[in-house]
Formats: structure tokens, sequence, C-alpha cells
């Protein structure tokens, strides 16, 4: 004969603390089955469930504190436990309802937390009435034998006695607390009109759980169907006034039964505190149900057998296997699209904070600010500046990373691009993209400096026919990228050391733009340098400071022979007079001044150097350099400092500057 030790069942059985009013909804359970039993012989048949708690003092003599619950009662006049329901009782892991998500492991968390369980059932039979009376504890042999019961209704009287520690301090909840708990579990079988009558009593307070679900779940519920793979699910979200929820969450269900829940705040930081409607506050909840989540709930109805991780397993790729993780996704979804208009509003008053903390302290997080729709909905409503900073950081760090991995995918494949006019296509479109982001060590930025000097030498070949060049345009983004300004572009995403390492240290950049266009200038000018290097102390104070030096920087097309008409030194000259001569004003409209009128402009002019431009140079009395690659001067006229810099200078001068830095990385 097969024996089964309750003792040890009970046991192995675990029941979380948090747990502790499961063994009253598994009495609910059992009662709304024994009715549903009825139901199916008797269609419209007027079910009702009794919950009565008591608790260890009379609610008349109780101090400050709730007292603990004591006792648990539960009837209904359903069924009653005939020889069919009475078998299953006596039978370990019982299937009887495994249909309607039956475990057969009620009865034992009733021991896990209480002492003893006394039944009382009236059942109808061949013989009339019969009712079965019995303590259910260790000592139980299931040897009772019913009697006869004249007159008698069929229904159940189920009491759970003595709840034991830690679980009775745990349940220490109010009426209306454990109303909500009841409601929320049995959740989907309201909502489906399938629950009978449920009258819960506590003492001093009645309360009518199909009337409490009517006025505070039905009136305000949505309804969300979705897919993943070929599982179909339904979320149903409800707006729960704040005095009885504490806090927004989802509730995953199995069998119309609440068995998983999580608080949504960790993956929608918006949703921390209550939300505002009018003039009351609310929490919201939303329930997720699918005949997924039915098969795969463990048995003792309080966790799921699916993939719980945030990161997806290499199983799931591969298999039919769906994780918590794509159901959340999807269940966020929806989430969003109720509360869409409250979490607007606080995104965009996150959004003013965001913009007023990198203008007052943090302008190197500018880059990320056209980006703030990636990561706002990761800063909670009421954080700190110090908060903002680690999400921004962490985004800068993140897309640092992400544009890293890709230029060096596009370098990899660049490699093996024969064809010149698509070498310079993809070079064109990976230099718009590719940063010097995620910069995190020395050897990381030595090893971007070799990436670029070699890229750039690339770039100053001509094609393989021997007949082209690139255009001025490819050198100049690979230095700083066109029709940008460093409110766009990060310090380490521009290669201004190229042509001069003090071009790193400014206040502000305008490539490739008008002047009348860059935010420090109000010209009218439609004069366009390549590059508009602006210094100015204090460009984020509150009481604008003049400018102290300007850098103008052109590029001219590599390989280019003929000026025949056209002099780069006379339209350098004309762009500093401009911006001499302009009147200010900074991104505010506050007007900027100019030092005074002798405010030194320092104008670069790189390009390879012809016989034609070799001849307006020297007309400019610029002196040649040593290396006989470049020329320099000073035009008193204009007050410009220049230098006219060769390619093949800019090169070189930037391989000897790092050279050292190369052999310490033993990179070639």
């Amino acid at each position: 004969m097969f024996k089964v030790s309750l003792v040890n069942q009970v046991r192995q059985t675990p029941l979380a603390k948090a747990q502790c009013l499961l063994p009253l909804f598994e009495a609910v359970m059992n009662a709304l089955q024994a009715i549903n039993d009825v139901r199916a012989k008797q269609p419209g048949y007027a079910g009702v469930i009794r919950i009565e708690l008591t608790r260890e003092n009379s609610l008349l003599d109780r101090a400050a504190a709730l007292p603990a619950i004591q006792d648990i009662r539960v009837t209904d006049n359903g069924v009653g436990m005939d020889d069919e329901n009475w078998d299953s009782f006596n039978t370990s892991f019982s299937g009887h309802r495994y249909q309607e998500g039956g475990k057969g492991l009620g009865r034992i968390i009733w021991l896990k937390a209480f002492a003893c369980v006394e039944i009382e059932s009236t059942f109808a039979s061949e013989q009339g009435p019969l009712r079965r009376h019995f303590k259910f504890d260790f000592d139980y042999d299931g040897e009772d034998l019913p009697t006869p019961a004249p007159g008698s209704t069929p229904g159940t009287s189920v009491k759970l006695v003595g709840f034991k520690s830690p679980f009775k301090e745990t349940a220490v909840y109010d009426a209306t607390a454990i109303a909500d708990r009841l409601v929320e579990h049995f959740l989907l079988f309201f909502v489906r009109g399938a629950m009978p009558s449920v009258i819960f009593v506590d003492e001093l307070a009645t309360i009518d759980l199909n009337r409490f679900f009517q006025e505070n779940y039905a009136a305000v519920a949505t309804q969300h169907d979705f897919t993943i793979g070929d599982q179909a699910f339904k979320a149903r979200g409800f707006r729960i006034a704040s005095g009885r929820l504490d806090a927004h969450r989802v509730v995953y269900a199995a069998h119309g039964r609440a068995v998983r829940r999580e608080r949504l705040a960790t993956y929608i930081p918006n949703l921390a505190a209550r939300l505002d409607d009018g003039a009351a506050g609310f929490f919201y909840e939303i329930v997720v149900e699918s005949p997924y989540l039915d098969a795969r709930v463990n048995r003792e109805r309080t966790a799921f057998d699916i993939q719980t991780a945030d990161e997806p397993d290499e199983a799931e790729l591969f298999t039919a296997e769906i994780s918590l993780r794509a159901i959340r996704d999807q269940v966020l979804e929806a989430v969003r699209a109720d509360l869409g208009g409250h979490l607007d509003s606080m995104d965009a008053e996150k959004l003013r904070r965001i913009d007023e903390f990198v203008s007052e302290e943090a302008p190197h997080y500018r880059i990320l600010l056209k980006r703030r729709d990636h990561f706002v909905s990761r800063i909670p409503p009421d954080a700190s500046r110090k908060q903002i900073d680690a999400v921004m950081h962490a985004e800068l760090r993140d897309l640092e990373l992400a544009m890293k991995a890709q230029g060096q995918r596009v370098l990899q494949e660049a490699e093996h691009i024969d064809d010149y006019e698509a070498y310079r296509a993809d070079l064109v479109a990976f230099i718009e993209q590719y940063n010097e982001l995620g910069v995190a060590s020395l050897a990381h930025h030595v090893m971007h400096r070799k990436i670029i000097i070699d890229l750039f030498e690339k770039a100053l070949k001509q094609s393989e026919g021997g007949d082209s060049y690139p255009l001025e345009s490819v050198v100049h983004k690979i230095i700083f990228p066109m029709r940008a300004t460093s409110d766009d572009v990060l310090y380490s995403q521009h290669n201004l050391w190229l042509v001069d390492e003090r071009l790193a240290y400014h206040s502000h950049i305008s490539s490739d733009r008008s002047l009348a266009k860059t935010p420090l200038a109000d010209s009218d000018a439609r004069l366009r340098p390549d590059l508009a290097v602006f210094d100015q102390k204090g460009v984020f104070a509150d009481e604008g400071k003049p400018l102290t030096s300007v850098v103008l920087v052109e590029f001219k097309r590599p390989g280019r022979s003929a000026y025949s008409g056209d002099d780069p030194m006379e339209q350098l000259f004309r762009l500093s007079e401009e911006i001499k001569a302009g009147r200010h004003t900074d991104e505010n409209g506050r007007p900027v001044r100019v030092a005074n009128e002798k405010v030194p402009v320092f104008a670069y002019l790189v390009c390879d150097v012809p016989p034609t431009l070799r001849t307006l140079i020297k007309g400019k009395d610029a002196q040649e350099m040593a290396d006989g690659m470049g020329f320099y001067g000073f035009n008193r006229n204009y007050g410009v400092y220049y230098e006219v810099l060769e390619y093949e200078k800019v090169l070189s001068d930037a391989k000897k500057r790092n050279r050292i830095l190369f052999e310490k990385l033993t990179l070639p």
C-alpha cells in the first residue's frame, strides 16, 4: 500500500511570508469550484461565499495596533464534499481539478500556515443528505464516514484555525486591504462575471466584494490583447484609489488567480508614486492572463516555470519558449497606452529639468539633448541632479560603446574595398557616424588616433586610375562633422588635433555654416567658413563675456591645381573682417561683445600648394616653413595670423606627434 507522509509533504511545500493569505485564497477557490459544480447542472444558480475573520482580540477592545488574525471561516452553498470530492481530498497531488488549475495542494498549504482545519460539509446522495464533519491536522487519517443530515442543504464550512507565525504577523491587514487582496486574486473571475456573491466580514466591517469590485475596479477598466509567437495574451488595466493600494503594479495570473506581482516603477520610473486624476489620486494595476501562463504555473501557484531573467536566454532564440521579459515588454506598452497623458506630462517636466541641468552644470552632455527621448523614461519624476547625472552618464557610455563598435566594423569592411567610389561613399558615411566615443583609457585614445591618421592618409590618395582625388568634404568630415556645431558634437567626436592640438580647447565651433546662422554671430554675411572656432570665457555665465579670439580653418580639395580668380587667403581675411565687425549674440539672444578691435584671428588654410597658389601666398609676404610644406605670416591690415599647411605636412606632423605613443602600444 502506497503511503504519503503528511508531515513531510507540508514541510517540503514552500510558502513565503508574502503569500500569507494564500490559504484563504485556496479556501475561497474551493468554494467557488463547489458552486460551479452546482451551476454546471443548474445554470443561473445563485451561489454565495461568506468569509469571516476572527482576530486575537476583539476590535472593540483593541489598542492602537490592529490585532492579528486568529481564525478564518469560509462557507459556501456549493455541491459539498461528495464521494468524488472526498476521494480527491484524500489523494496526494490529486488531479481532480486539473482542468480548472487545481494542483491538489490547497489543503497542504492550509497546514503550512494554520494549526488545523475544521471542515463541515453537507452533500446530496441517493440515501438523502449526508454530512461530513472532521478535523484536518497532522493526525488526520481519512477514515471519517458521513452521517445522515435530514433536511439539510448542500454546502461546506472550512475553518482555518490557529494562524501560525510568521504568517499571522505578516497578514495584519485591515478589512479594506484584505478585500483588495481578495478581489485582486480573483480579479479575472470578477471581470468575467463568474464570481458568485462574496461577503467578507471582519467583526466590525462587512464588505460586499462584488460591489467593491464594481465601484473600485470595473468602472475604469481597460483591455489589451496581444500575441507573442502563437500564444494569445490578455491584459486588463485598472485605476485603484490610492488609499487601497500603495504602488503601481503588474499582476501575472493563471487560471483566474494572481500568481506573480511586479512593481511597475522598476520598469517605468515615472510610476514611482501615485498619479493624480482631478481631485483624486490613484494607483494603476494591470492583470495579465493567457493559456500559456495557465500551463506554466508551478504546483503551489506561487510562480511560473518560465524564464524570468531580464536578459534573453539563448534557448529562447531557437525554441518556441516565451520569456517573462517578452511578455512584460508587451504589457509595458499597454501601460503606456493607458497612462500616456500622465507619463507625457511628467516627461515634459523632466525634459525641462534636464535642459536646465545641462545648461547650468553639465555642458559636456549637450550631445545627449537630441537623444533625451531615449533616456528620459529612466529618470524618476523627483530625481535629484545627481540622479539625472547618473542616467545621462550611463546614456553617454552606451552611446560611446555602440558607436565605437560600429566604427570598428566599418573600418574592417573598408579594408576589403577595391573600388574607390564605393570606398569613398562608405568612408563618408562612416565619418558622419564615427565618433571617438567610449574612450576610457589612453590605449583607446591612442588607438583612435592611429585609426584616424590611417583614414586621413587613405583619403588623400588618388583613385586607382590616378585621375581623381577625394572632395574636400571627405577630409573635412574626418576632422569635424560638416554643418554641425559643438552643441551637436562631443569633444571626443572631432579630430581638430590633426591640424593643431590647441584647437581642441574652445568655447564654440561652427562647421560649414553661414556666419549669420552661428549662435555667436549676427552677421548678414553669406560667407561660410569651413570651421569657425570661437574662444570666449564665461559663455555659460549669467553675463556674456567678450570674444577673446577666433580661429578659421579652410579646406581645399586635395590635388587641386587651378586657383585663377580665386584667392583662398583673401577669403580667410574677409571672413575675419566680418566676424570682427559683426554684432554677435549668444544662444539666448543676449549680446556678446568683441573684446576690442584687435581680437586675434588665427587662420589655417589646409590644401595642396600648386604653383599658382604658391605665387598668391608669396604675394602676401608669407614666410615658407623650414620643411618646405607650408607657409606662415601675419597680415597687419586685417590682424590675422595665418598658416598654410599642405595635406602631407598635416599628415606627417600628426604621425610625428603621436609616434612615441604608437610605439609604446606597439602599433605600426
